[in-house]
C-alpha cells in the first residue's frame, strides 16, 4: 500500500468518525466522563490438574492410539462386508462377485468412541449387483422395486442398520 492510498484510507476514516459523532454530545469538551474499572478475574487451573488434561490430550491424539482406532473400524467394516457378501450370495446367485462396501461413521476423538464404533446406526452399507444376477431375484418379486426393498428390508433387519443407511446400485 502505497502512502497516498494510507492518506486517502485515513482521511475517509476520520471523515466518518467525526460525523457519526456529531450531535451526539461528543463533541462537548467539557463534558465529564465517568471512569470505569473492571477486574475480570480468571481462575487459575490447579497445576495438576492442567498436567493430567494435556495428558490426556496427548493420549488421545497419539498416532499409535488413532491407528489403533482405525484398525478397529476397519475389522469392523470387514466384518460387515464379509457377512452381508455371505448373505446376498445365499439370496442372488451370483453372476459375478457381489460388491459391499461399508462406512462406519464415528468420531475418533469422541469420548464414547467404543459405543460408537459398535452402535450399528452409525453403519452405511453400499451393494452393488450385477444386473443378471439380480433379475433373477426380481423375478420372484412382484416388482424390482419391491425386490430391493425386500433387500434393504432383510440386510436392515439383519444386522440392525437402517433402511436409509442401506444403498443399493444395480450394474449391468
Amino acid at each position: 500500500m502505497n502512502a497516498r492510498n494510507f492518506l486517502t484510507i485515513l482521511l475517509f476514516f476520520v471523515a466518518v468518525g467525526h460525523s457519526a459523532f456529531a450531535g451526539t454530545g461528543h463533541e462537548d469538551k467539557d463534558a465529564t466522563y465517568k471512569r470505569v474499572d473492571m477486574n475480570i478475574d480468571v481462575n487459575k487451573e490447579d497445576k495438576e490438574v492442567g498436567l493430567k488434561r494435556m495428558e490426556l490430550l496427548d493420549k488421545m491424539l497419539s498416532r499409535d492410539l488413532m491407528d489403533r482406532k482405525r484398525s478397529l473400524v476397519r475389522s469392523i467394516e470387514d466384518d460387515y462386508n464379509k457377512k452381508i457378501i455371505s448373505l446376498l450370495n445365499s439370496l442372488i446367485p451370483s453372476v459375478f462377485d457381489n460388491k459391499v462396501l461399508t462406512h462406519v461413521d464415528v468420531n475418533f476423538f469422541a469420548p464414547d468412541f467404543e459405543s460408537q464404533i459398535k452402535s450399528s446406526q452409525k453403519a452405511s452399507v453400499s451393494i452393488i449387483l450385477k444386473r443378471e444376477g439380480f433379475d433373477i431375484w426380481a423375478s420372484q418379486n412382484p416388482s424390482e422395486k419391491e425386490a430391493l426393498g425386500t433387500i434393504k428390508q432383510l440386510i436392515g433387519t439383519t444386522f440392525k442398520i437402517p433402511d436409509e443407511n442401506i444403498t443399493i446400485l444395480i450394474v449391468n
